[in-house]
This record gives C-alpha cells, sequence and structure tokens, in this order.
C-alpha cells in the first residue's frame, strides 16, 4: 500500500467541505434539509437519444437508484455501506453508458471522552472492472471529506486496460496500487480512506460526506464497485456515539472488548464439555 499527495486533486475536493465544524448546510446539496443523509443517483446516455435516462433519490437513512441497463447505486447508513456500478453496452450503432453516484453523510457526537482522543472513522473501497480491457476509458472517484482535511482519490481505465491514479490522491490514503508501475489489478481495486479524528469533552463530534461516484467506460464492460464501499468506526474502550440520524452503523454488531470476548469463552468451554459428555455412546458391555 501507498500514499500520494496531489495538490490539484486537494483543490477540487475541498470545494465541497464546509468551512469549520458549524454545520448549517446539507453537503448532499444546498437545498436540502439536514435529516436528509444519503443519496443514490444514477443515469443512462446513450449516443442514439438527446434524453438521458435519469433516476435519483434522497432520502433520511437509505437511497437507491438504477437506470435501464447501465447503472445502479445505492447508500445505506445503518450498514454504512456505498455501492455503485456501471457498464456499457456496445451494438452497432447504438451505445450505451452509464453513471452512478452514491453518497452518505452524517454528524456523529461521541460520548465517556477522557481528554483528548482520537477516533478513526474506516472507509474501505473495493472494486474490479470486467470486460474487453481494450477501449477504456472509465473513471472512479472516492471521497471522505469533513470538517478536516479531506481524502480523495481518482481511477482511470486507460486504452490499454490500465488501471492508475492520474491525479494521484489527497489526503491520508492507501491503495493495493503496485508500487513499481502503479497500477491496480483490473480484478481487485482496494483503496483505503480511513481518517482519525481527535474529538474532545468540549468538541465531542465531527460530520463526515463519504461519496463514491462512476462514470462508465470501454465496450461491453463493467465498472463494479458494489463490492462495496464500507464505513466504520474504531472506538477507544468505553466510549459509545450518537448520530444526527440516528441510523449510522445500527445494522453492524459491535465487536466485542477483550474482557467480554474472554468472559463469554469462559461460559462456552464448559457447555461444550458438558455437550460432549451427554452425546458420548454408551460402551458395549
Amino acid at each position: 500500500m501507498r500514499s500520494h499527495r496531489v495538490p490539484a486533486l486537494a483543490f477540487a475536493l475541498a470545494t465541497f467541505a464546509l468551512p469549520g465544524a458549524a454545520q448549517t448546510t446539507n453537503p448532499l446539496g444546498s437545498t436540502l434539509p439536514l435529516t436528509v443523509h444519503t443519496l443514490a443517483s444514477c443515469a443512462q446516455v446513450s449516443n442514439q437519444s438527446s434524453t438521458s435516462i435519469i433516476d435519483e433519490h434522497y432520502a433520511a437513512g437509505s437511497a437507491s437508484c438504477s437506470a435501464g441497463t447501465t447503472s445502479n447505486a445505492s447508500a445505506d447508513l445503518a450498514s454504512g455501506s456505498l455501492r455503485a456500478v456501471t457498464a456499457t453496452h456496445w451494438l452497432d450503432p447504438v451505445y450505451d453508458a452509464g453513471l452512478a453516484k452514491a453518497a452518505l453523510y452524517d454528524k456523529v457526537t461521541f460520548s465517556g471522552l477522557t481528554g483528548t482522543q482520537v477516533i478513526t472513522l474506516n472507509m474501505v473501497v473495493h472494486g474490479s472492472f470486467s470486460g474487453p480491457p481494450s477501449g477504456g476509458g472509465g473513471d472512479v472517484y472516492a471521497s471522505l471529506i469533513s470538517d478536516q482535511l479531506p481524502a480523495g482519490v481518482h481511477l482511470h481505465e486507460g486504452n490499454a486496460g490500465d488501471i492508475y491514479l492520474p491525479e494521484g490522491v489527497v489526503g491520508a490514503v492507501t491503495t493495493n496500487a503496485d508500487p513499481i508501475t502503479g497500477l491496480f489489478d483490473r480484478n481487485d481495486v482496494r483503496i483505503d480512506l480511513s481518517k482519525s479524528f481527535a474529538v474532545t469533552p468540549g468538541n465531542p463530534s465531527f460530520w463526515f460526506l463519504a461519496q463514491l461516484q462512476l462514470f462508465a467506460g470501454g465496450t461491453n464492460e463493467v465498472t463494479d464497485f458494489g463490492h462495496t464501499a464500507l464505513l466504520s468506526l474504531d472506538l477507544p474502550p468505553g466510549v459509545t456515539y450518537t448520530s444526527s440520524s440516528g441510523l449510522f452503523l445500527t445494522a453492524v454488531a459491535p465487536v466485542p472488548e477483550p474482557d467480554t470476548m474472554w468472559l463469554l469463552l469462559a461460559g462456552l468451554i464448559p457447555m461444550a464439555a458438558r455437550l460432549s459428555r451427554t452425546r458420548r455412546p454408551a460402551r458395549e458391555g
């Protein structure tokens, strides 16, 4: 895994960020109320029609979309997932291509803080490119923006099917691109945009905007990032959180703390021994 930083991309991402921690505008759209937390936007475009198929939805906790056979996307706060898939279909003389975007935002507030503590918001993206590698052109944009330094990446598929970073990345982003060639395996593209935040009892919150956007390219090809992008939180012992939506990661089972795990094992071992004795067949006399 390697890190990159590119000022040009940093400037582009910063245009989406809100100044400071005082949040008064919904980052999904300035006309939306702050109670809207998810976005799914899909489009199908064709060289045979001046009219595009567009399906776009905003919702409080979960949104999904599809446009023809070329794009689908979804965003879900409860599972912390972003999914997007685009495809191109070429049958002379018709060429259809898709665009897809999934985004979610929330504000998280922490309790049980003892002084300054570090909270990590994880965002891991996994995808692939399938179909003929020749005549590429697909693009993938992934970003994690907050009231602190944004993190973002732009992947591009070249005409030879090579997947690379034309603008590098901004912020603390790591990828599984080959350290020598800078190219990705078409079947295994991984991006980690995780960010750490310092929170205190006097400033216990941060907001974030996670986005995944795909532009289809190539010929009869699928750009599949429905594998999916997943968000999660790393919390110090004793720290809990609430979210403005009331939904963020509510469908994700918490990982037991070490002490809890040992207690669980201590109870299971005697139970397993009892079951083993109960099921042991009687000896023949």
